[in-house]
């Protein structure tokens, strides 16, 4: 997020075609976002990400990636990346704030009838599955990894 914030285009293009000219990304040739976090609709999971990380790392130093409960640590984790990414789109679709490469206010861009109901129709509902598909598949192969490093360690 700071890198973003100094300049450098380490956030996602806001389009989906490749036009012009490409500038060196922080990983890959693309013209990445030069805006300030709370300037794109993407901001409020940004800053959710830095929560969750931070949430995910405390849990983790009290043994939840060790114990039964780890897919509830991982939801919380999750959970925690959506609420202020939800209500960051909820406030820039009441506000009708214009998306910087459409030109037109993000509640038009988003089918709904409401703030609210564009804001979960946008930023929740279409990650609901894949989100739930990858939290399996994680609360399914942590134990299995964290077995692997005691057998390697000796002390199981």
């Amino acid at each position: 997020m700071l890198m973003g914030m100094i300049g450098m285009p380490v956030f996602a293009p806001g389009f989906t075609g490749v036009t012009g000219t490409w500038d060196v990304h922080f990983i890959l040739p693309w013209d990445g976002s030069h805006a300030l976090v709370w300037d794109i609709s993407s901001g409020g999971y940004i800053v959710g990400f830095i929560l969750a990380a931070g949430l995910v790392g405390y849990l983790a130093e009290r043994q939840w990636d060790r114990k039964p409960w780890v897919h509830m640590g991982m939801f919380l984790g999750n959970a925690t990346l959506y609420i202020p990414g939800i209500l960051w789109l909820a406030y820039l679709i009441g506000s009708g704030w214009e998306h910087p490469v459409a030109h037109e206010p993000l509640a038009d861009l988003i089918a709904g009838s409401g703030t609210w109901d564009k804001a979960l129709k946008g930023g929740l509902y279409p990650f609901i599955v894949g989100d739930l598909m990858k939290l399996s598949l994680a609360s399914i192969t942590l134990p299995a990894a964290w077995s692997l490093v005691a057998r390697f360690k000796g002390t199981r």
